[in-house]
């Protein structure tokens, strides 16, 4: 199955920020961005999706949600400083 995975984040190159990953069926949104980061080599580490707010389908989502075909999860990057 297909998944479309969106990152907003100040920190994630823009050509990385958008994305299609095939998956096997049944997989949860932790399992996709896991796996995502190591086939875009993204250069973040895997807890940089705990402290973010995460979106399926732009509804706001807990990470052992089961995606299908065509869901898109959407990574919003808490900011921070001051």
């Amino acid at each position: 199955m297909q998944v479309n995975i969106k990152i907003y984040a100040v920190d994630v190159p823009a050509d990385l920020s958008d994305f299609t990953i095939d998956m096997p069926e049944g997989s949860d949104i932790e399992a996709v961005l896991d796996y995502s980061l190591k086939v875009q080599k993204l250069n973040i580490e895997p807890d940089y999706f705990k402290a973010s707010m995460v979106l399926l389908n732009n509804h706001r989502s807990e990470i052992d949600t089961v995606v299908s075909n065509g869901d898109i999860i959407t990574i919003l990057r808490t900011l921070e400083g001051g």
